[in-house]
């Protein structure tokens, strides 16, 4: 049973700034991403929403902050009546609420509801597509209240999601994230069309049975950008630093990060490696990279999970192949690439110059920590 019956006993009792915080963000956007129970009421909620939502799509979150006992905060989703959630979700037609349900046995599973049965059922195909367990039926968060926060939008109907521990814990996490907002900027799409120069992800299917069942993959470039002309891959082969990126869930927390590039130019095994101070140890990815089109245009495609691919722009190469500028779709991804750990500034300057002009946040880049991690 909640202690609150609402949010305004809750505030009545409970201090704004020192026992919790509504965290928001709005978008010009169609969908909104919800954690109603985050920071420590349900735990990683409010990470992964922020994570699915991007710099695309509008975010709220009810963050616990208390020191302890958090879950007297904790208010029952057909309950949930913050007024700044209310207001943000009615100005939003596709809500999409994130929840967290125990430890699940130790499976990674997530279960769906909601009254948007349409959208639930085609993230549930997704997922399963991606090897994920996903329900739709047969368990206790049918989410099909119209009090429930996920249906107080625009259209009266959304979708929750109740993942258990294991999944909000799982190394496969950010693929979870991925396919949900593959979906999503799909839906997004339908209005972005309509607005002539946004920069957004523009995003094709690939030619595999995936493609049938409706996962997309994101193989587009930032309005106005151009790749490198000439590009030699068997020269970019090696190892580069990472010197600053765009923050992002995979590589959220890592330093001294390096990319390894190992192949013939045409089949190239990509190994990305940093250190996570955090936990005091060393994570790596392995992946593999294709060219997309004519390969001397500076176009790869990236995978890390199977049949997902995303876009690898190099968008400047210096010709000694000594310093780059790689992004995704959009301009949500970007790394400043370079052989040495430190880079001069008057070179680095030239990058931000080109980022900026494009339209990357490069206010928002994290400056990598390179050299020797200490213990």
């Amino acid at each position: 049973m909640d202690r609150h019956p609402s949010y305004r006993e809750l505030a009545r009792h409970e201090s704004l700034g020192s026992d919790y915080w509504p965290e928001r963000r709005r978008r010009r956007s169609r969908v909104l991403v919800l954690a109603p129970h985050g920071g420590r009421i349900e735990r990683g909620t409010a990470e992964i929403a922020r994570a699915i939502a991007g710099r695309e799509f509008s975010y709220y979150a009810f963050l616990g902050i208390s020191p302890s006992h958090n879950q007297r905060l904790h208010l029952t989703s057909h309950h949930f009546d913050e007024p700044r959630a209310l207001r943000l979700a009615a100005g939003h037609e596709i809500l999409l609420a994130v929840h967290g349900c125990g430890s699940g046995g130790g499976q990674e599973r997530v279960f769906l509801g909601g009254l948007d049965h349409e959208l639930r059922d085609e993230l549930a195909r997704v997922l399963r597509a991606a090897g994920f367990q996903a329900s739709t039926t047969g368990h206790a968060w049918r989410g099909e209240d119209p009090a429930n926060i996920c249906n107080r939008g625009a259209r009266g109907a959304g979708v929750q999601l109740e993942l258990t521990q294991a999944l909000r814990d799982s190394e496969r996490l950010p693929l979870f994230v991925d396919t949900l907002r593959h979906v999503l900027l799909e839906r997004d799409g339908q209005r972005e069309d309509e607005q002539p120069g946004r920069n957004r992800w523009q995003c094709g299917r690939p030619a595999t049975l995936l493609s049938l069942l409706g996962v997309p993959g994101c193989l587009g470039l930032a309005a106005g950008a151009t790749t490198v002309q000439g590009f030699e891959a068997p020269r970019y082969l090696g190892l580069w630093h990472e010197i600053a990126r765009l923050d992002h869930r995979f590589e959220r927390g890592l330093s001294h990060v390096t990319a390894e590039y190992i192949g013939d130019g045409e089949r190239i095994r990509v190994v990305n490696r940093g250190y996570d101070a955090r936990a005091g140890r060393w994570k790596q990815a392995v992946g593999r990279a294709l060219p997309v089109g004519d390969p001397t245009t500076g176009r790869l495609k990236v995978s890390f999970f199977g049949p997902f691919y995303g876009a690898y722009n190099i968008l400047e190469l210096d010709p000694d192949y000594r310093l780059a500028l790689v992004s995704g779709p959009g301009t949500t991804w970007l790394w400043i690439l370079a052989r040495e750990p430190h880079v001069p500034q008057a070179q680095l300057e030239r990058l931000l110059d080109t980022a900026r002009g494009l339209g990357f946040p490069v206010e928002q880049l994290i400056w990598v920590e390179q050299g020797e991690p200490r213990p």
